[in-house]
């Protein structure tokens, strides 16, 4: 059974505004988590490193702590680059961020289940991944939604080539605000507050800790 789910922006009257959301029975989560608990073990082996959600030892501090890092490099550094929210990570033809100490690695993307951030250094690397989403779009049937992906520029960079809607502010992933921002600006929780991460929203998980509880 599938059912309509308001996105609680704009009319209620345009259908784009919902979206359909499945009602599963319970006999089918039963089976999917008797599935999940088999594979427990196995899934970090299995899933890359890049995804930090839904397994044992990562957590969304992770991938916030690498995006933080690498926008500091590239402003130290005067680097051209550009922050994508949409994900590709193994394509040769897209530049990436080299890491400081081993240039032939590099930061591309960093994900929490469907929130992907994508760093891009020169306008071949932009025309390489829009025709990979083209590509990935032809063989799954999903298509990426442009109203929803944003660009942000650190450094030089052509305006021209880039055909996202550009941020005019400090991004904003996975909850927390990334760039030079006083603490409240970044609204983190403040010290004394206990936040249950079984109750936290989405927001509030990504602010969370390494150690709180």
């Amino acid at each position: 059974m599938i059912a309509l789910l308001y996105k609680h922006k704009g009319e209620r009257c345009d259908l784009k505004k919902w979206r359909p959301i499945s009602l599963l029975n319970v006999d089918y989560k039963i089976l999917a988590k008797t599935m999940v608990n088999r594979l427990k073990g196995a899934m970090g082996e299995i899933v890359h490193p890049d995804q930090t959600c839904g397994l044992p030892g990562r957590r969304v501090a992770d991938s916030l702590a690498l995006i933080r890092d690498t926008i500091q490099y590239i402003t130290d550094r005067n680097i051209c680059a550009e922050l994508l929210a949409e994900y590709i990570r193994k394509n040769p033809n897209i530049r990436g961020i080299p890491t400081p100490g081993d240039a032939k690695k590099e930061v591309k993307c960093m994900l929490y289940m469907d929130d992907v951030t994508l760093f891009c250094t020169d306008g071949k690397s932009v025309q390489s991944l829009l025709e990979a989403w083209k590509d990935f779009g032809k063989a799954s049937g999903a298509k990426i939604n442009m109203n929803k992906s944003q660009a942000k520029v650190f450094g030089r960079w052509d305006y021209n080539l880039l055909p996202l809607l550009l941020g005019t502010t400090f991004p904003s992933s996975l909850g927390a605000t990334l760039g030079h921002v006083t603490l409240a600006d970044a609204a983190l929780p403040a010290p004394d507050r206990t936040v249950n991460p079984a109750r936290a929203s989405g927001g509030e998980r990504a602010r969370l800790a390494p150690g709180i509880p």
